[in-house]
């Protein structure tokens, strides 16, 4: 999605001088991000392109060519099993598993075995629902540096709620609380298996 998001906003509508898009994945939920930095455009006015860019692109997985998706496929599970490059990289990936008490060794294994089996309809099918269905959430944060003379005075998107005391505003919320997985067992003079994707 990078590419046609940046040919969009960045190149043909001059949105903003940086556009990204990147996931997210804190303490096991998921997440999607367009970040749009502009130094004249109205963060309302920023959210709606973004949006527009959305609705648009989701439809082209199911377009897309099915050798154009294998590929797509394949370049993502490549990178996914990708060996560390350094013991910091595989320290870092290590703790990981450790900090969210999760011990998933062979996380990228299985998450490119995963990836794999996807057909290209059931990813279209969850693309709709979890980016633009009914159910959907969003956060929407606006940072206000001048482009705006009044930030508070500005509309906010149809169905969101306009958060002014954030510390209120999140004593109310709910946590999600991933279960912790107990540490697995080691016995000491057997090596840990190996995954076999």
């Amino acid at each position: 999605m990078w590419e046609p998001l940046f040919n969009r906003l960045r190149t043909k509508e001059q949105l903003g001088y940086s556009v990204d898009c990147s996931v997210r994945n804190t303490h096991g939920v998921l997440g999607f991000a367009i970040a749009v930095t502009s130094a004249s455009a109205t963060p309302d006015h920023v959210e709606a392109r973004a949006m527009r860019f959305l609705r648009s692109f989701v439809p082209s997985i199911g377009r897309m060519r099915k050798a154009s998706y294998a590929a797509n496929v394949a370049a993502c599970v490549s990178s996914f099993l990708c060996d560390d490059t350094s013991l910091a990289e595989e320290t870092d990936r290590l703790l990981a598993e450790i900090q969210s008490r999760q011990y998933v060794w062979d996380r990228a294994v299985r998450e490119a075995a995963a990836m794999r089996t996807l057909a290209q309809a059931e990813l279209c099918a969850w693309a709709r629902e979890a980016l633009l269905g009914a159910g959907a959430r969003s956060l929407s944060v606006h940072a206000h540096e001048g482009s705006v003379s009044a930030p508070t005075a500005q509309p906010t998107p149809p169905g969101s709620t306009r958060v002014d005391e954030p510390v209120k505003w999140k004593a109310g919320l709910r946590v999600y609380r991933k279960a912790d997985r107990p540490l697995p067992d080691v016995e000491p003079d057997k090596e840990p298996e190996a995954s076999v994707a």
